[in-house]
């Protein structure tokens, strides 16, 4: 997701534990059971910090999917990288239901852990 931003880089918004909690505001359902795993930074080669987030979180499907697959509530594996750069907020998000984070944890890692601004 690219949103313009009144911010010039992260720092503007304070360390990578306050990036977190701002990011799960914004994509956590309200309500939901939530834990941040990790909050890591990197600088690359022009000095723009990424923040690195991994978190988890609790919800439930909507009646019509629930019923459809027979469960209520599921747990949702999270690893973001979010960065700002000339005004514009960038946030990659890559997720996976717990009981598939380890499958699939390689290849959304990566994606997450290489993504860089040209």
């Amino acid at each position: 997701r690219v949103i313009d931003s009144p911010r010039n880089s992260l720092q503007d918004i304070g360390d990578v534990n306050e990036v977190a909690l701002k990011l799960l505001e914004d994509v956590v359902p309200q309500g939901a059971p939530k834990e941040i795993l990790s909050a890591v930074s990197r600088i690359d080669s022009r000095g723009r910090r990424y923040d690195i987030i991994e978190f988890s979180y609790q919800w439930k499907f909507a009646p019509n999917i629930a019923k459809g697959i027979g469960r209520t509530r599921y747990q949702l594996h999270n690893k973001a990288i979010i960065t700002i750069d000339r005004k514009r907020q960038f946030l990659l998000l890559a997720c996976a239901e717990e009981d598939r984070w380890k499958s699939s944890d390689g290849i959304l890692s990566i994606a997450v852990d290489t993504f860089t601004l040209l």
